[in-house]
């Protein structure tokens, strides 16, 4: 960073104006390394990725941040503080996975504050799309289940299979009512492999991580409140989290790079409401 704070220029400024600032290690640079060559970055466009880890006239200590809340930054661009399992990241517009996390706070200058984060903060970029599965009933004369509509959709064929083997079916076709964070096919796929042979080959574990997913009662989208905790028929809770405009459902045991992303929300079924995620919400394991 600091050689590219002399080749921007930026160095006089950083000395005498005040500011906070979020610094990248050497290896968030190393990082973006390769994104930066193909785009042939010039100084104008590293100057503004610069300023885009710097609020001016302000000195904000780690704990005056607010999660959820947006930050003008120096190049009056915004980026948002998002807590995720009692850790800190500074979001760009541009940033999607990893995130970039402050792994050390509070640097006190003698005209600013330094927090060091492992990521770059991209600005002024979308957010890759995902392919969303339509959660519609397969009759649309008939009301379906939960389990008609989730074991009726091919997105959903390995967590009707696994709702089977845990003997969980018949509970989420029945009279109560529920809704179901429900994981496509390619979220158990991307699932290490020791960790889905241990969750599946022991049933009581497997129940418990799909009932993580399931609450009481309807939840639609609009219903859920960022930073917000939503307890689970497992009896665990989980988080809402929200970044850029998209919803993520965590448990306590995902990571930063493996937060459920609701890829669909709200579809109705005559006993619930469903929302397709791309990730398993997992329990503390």
């Amino acid at each position: 960073m600091c050689t590219l704070v002399d080749f921007t220029g930026l160095r006089d400024a950083l000395n005498e104006d005040t500011f906070t600032v979020f610094a990248p290690v050497n290896d968030a640079f190393d990082a973006i390394e390769a994104r930066l060559a193909n785009t042939e970055p010039d100084a104008d466009t590293l100057r503004n990725i610069l300023l885009y880890h710097a609020v001016a006239d302000a000195k904000i200590l780690a704990d005056d941040l607010v999660c959820d809340t947006n930050v003008m930054m120096a190049n009056s661009e915004e980026t948002k503080t998002v807590c995720i399992n009692n850790e800190i990241f500074q979001v760009g517009n541009g940033n999607s996975d990893p995130l970039p996390k402050i792994i050390a706070k509070d640097g006190i200058s003698c005209n600013g504050i330094v927090h060091a984060i492992d990521q770059v903060m991209l600005p002024g970029e979308d957010l890759p799309a995902t392919d969303a599965p339509t959660l519609a009933p397969t009759n649309a004369t008939e009301c379906e289940s939960l389990d008609q509509i989730i074991c009726s959709l091919p997105e959903f064929e390995t967590l009707c299979a696994l709702l089977g083997d845990a003997e969980l079916l018949d509970d989420i076709g029945g009279d109560e009512v529920f809704t179901i964070f429900a994981p496509v096919n390619s979220a158990f796929e991307s699932l290490p492999e020791e960790l889905a042979n241990t969750v599946t080959s022991d049933p009581e574990l497997l129940a418990k991580v799909l009932l993580s997913h399931a609450v009481s009662g309807e939840i639609f989208s609009v219903d859920l409140e960022c930073g917000a905790e939503v307890f689970m028929v497992s009896g665990e809770e989980t988080t809402t989290v929200c970044i850029e405009g998209q919803i993520f459902q965590s448990g306590a045991g995902n990571t930063f790079s493996s937060l459920p992303k609701i890829v669909a929300s709200d579809g109705v079924s005559c006993n619930g409401v469903i929302h397709a995620v791309d990730q398993i919400i997992l329990p503390p394991l």
